[in-house]
């Protein structure tokens, strides 16, 4: 039937456009083989209504765990049900060469709820929040949801798989199943009789937030997320078939590599322009004089990130992953988890920018877009989990400085060093002075040599400090006279 003409007689003259678009469908998980097509709108009262052919509804009741191990039963049943690829239709195979349209829908997978109940819990949250979403349903287990949402123009695989990237980071808070991306990603056909259907969806202008939020690089022409990372080392030059080296073509903006190849004024854009700490604060309120430093003779570990080693060398290959890690975890825990601030997405946003401009700018060569953003989301993840780990970062300080000191960094250096120094001083003062004593009540005369050779003190350091028991020294020999 039409499905203009169904719209007038089934009474739902509003029912959207979307829903007459075309679906494959395929025999089962492990098949890529086209067996047929169905309308959005006909699937989507297949889960309604579960008519689909030979499935019986206590296959769907079947549990995919039994405690805190899988369900063989649920397997066998999973592996058995028709699917459907919600993102695009192909050719005969379901593969990306074969690929005949592109929907604008997107398939979200999210998993591992602990019940049904906390599913539909989210599920009526989001349904209110997003009026994009064209449907929301159990999946098969039961404890995930199948959720569908219809987007702006994807242009293929890659701009497809950064969509759902950004969709997950900035509408579901990173929950969504990361292995669901891909326009040939199908999913199995459930039955929920209570399935939400959004019979006008609005059309998530993603795009348009990509632009406006200005993510780490252009979309869609640079490989960000689609494939995994490498455990091994890139070349830092690939050759085409001419010889010629490839290049990619980055487009610069103040929201994603920064145009000042100075380290200082990279680190003060970043805090100024997104507001990233790259120290611990402390208040005020502890400060009697700004220029003057609060002390600690034992040391307080406190967490910084220095950039100094960068000021006029780049990061080697060797180091480079190691020092991507390092810095974003300590840029997670000064900016969020030292703040026990709940997860931001945006705070990710901001701290990703970074990692990947400071990649940019001071890895020589830079490592792929592809394994920061992997590298700074798994240091995330941790963070999300409570398992984040900077403990080696911390760095021992004997004095602390207020924000509004007027003093210089050398000036400040300069009295850090004595401050820290000060214990060593005292100590090697006392030993001459004793020795100086001792040598005095023998009889022997003082000289740099008896002191340091009898009292096992360094010519170097009774060389130092001579000076201040010179006159001192001047006169106990007079009396040996």
């Amino acid at each position: 039937m039409d499905f203009g003409v169904f719209k007038y007689v089934s009474g739902k003259e509003n029912l959207s456009e979307i829903f007459d678009c075309k679906l494959d469908t395929y025999n089962h998980v492990f098949s890529s083989e086209v067996i047929g097509n169905t309308s959005l709108y006909d699937l989507l009262m297949q889960i309604k209504y579960n008519l689909t052919h030979d499935i019986s509804v206590n296959d769907f009741l079947t549990p995919k765990y039994f405690g805190d191990k899988s369900n063989p039963a649920y397997q066998t049943i999973k592996n058995s049900k028709p699917t459907t690829c919600y993102n695009a239709t192909f050719y005969g195979s379901k593969k990306l060469e074969n690929l005949n349209a592109v929907t604008n829908l997107m398939f979200l997978d999210i998993d591992h709820f602990k019940s049904t109940a906390e599913a539909l819990e989210y599920k009526e949250t989001i349904i209110r929040k997003y009026d994009w979403i064209v449907s929301c349903n159990l999946s098969l287990s039961r404890v995930g949801l199948h959720v569908i949402v219809l987007v702006d123009k994807i242009t293929g695989n890659e701009d497809f798989n950064i969509k759902y990237d950004i969709i997950n980071l900035f509408y579901f808070d990173g929950i969504l199943d990361k292995g669901a991306k891909s326009l040939s990603r199908h999913t199995i056909i459930p039955y929920d009789n209570q399935i939400f259907i959004n019979e006008n969806p609005k059309v998530l202008a993603i795009d348009s937030k990509i632009k406006k939020v200005k993510p780490l690089i252009q979309p869609v022409n640079l490989n960000l997320y689609h494939q995994p990372i490498s455990t091994k080392e890139i070349k830092p030059k690939q050759k085409s078939t001419e010889g010629e080296v490839l290049k990619v073509n980055l487009i610069s903006s103040p929201h994603t590599f920064f145009t000042n190849p100075n380290i200082e004024q990279f680190i003060t854009d970043s805090a100024r322009e997104d507001g990233l700490l790259f120290e611990e604060e402390f208040d005020e309120n502890m400060f009697d004089d700004p220029n003057t430093p609060l002390q600690y003779p034992d040391g307080v570990h406190v967490m910084e990130v220095s950039f100094y080693a960068y000021r006029n060398k780049k990061v080697q290959i060797k180091n480079r992953y190691n020092t991507i890690g390092a810095i974003s975890a300590c840029l997670i825990y000064l900016n969020c988890n030292k703040l026990k601030a709940s997860p931001d997405a945006k705070k990710k946003a901001t701290i990703m920018k970074f990692m990947q401009g400071f990649n940019q700018r001071f890895c020589d060569p830079p490592i792929t877009h592809e394994e920061v953003y992997n590298s700074v989301d798994g240091n995330w993840n941790h963070y999300v989990n409570g398992v984040l780990n900077v403990n080696r970062y911390f760095k021992k300080k004997y004095t602390l400085w207020s924000k509004h000191s007027t003093l210089t960094s050398n000036e400040k250096r300069s009295i850090t060093s004595k401050i820290k120094s000060r214990p060593v001083v005292e100590n090697s003062h006392r030993k001459i002075s004793d020795a100086i004593e001792a040598l005095q009540k023998a009889g022997i005369k003082i000289t740099q040599a008896n002191v340091a050779k009898d009292y096992h003190i360094g010519k170097t350091t009774v060389k130092k400090y001579w000076s201040e028991f010179k006159p001192m020294v001047k006169e106990y020999n007079l009396k040996l006279i």
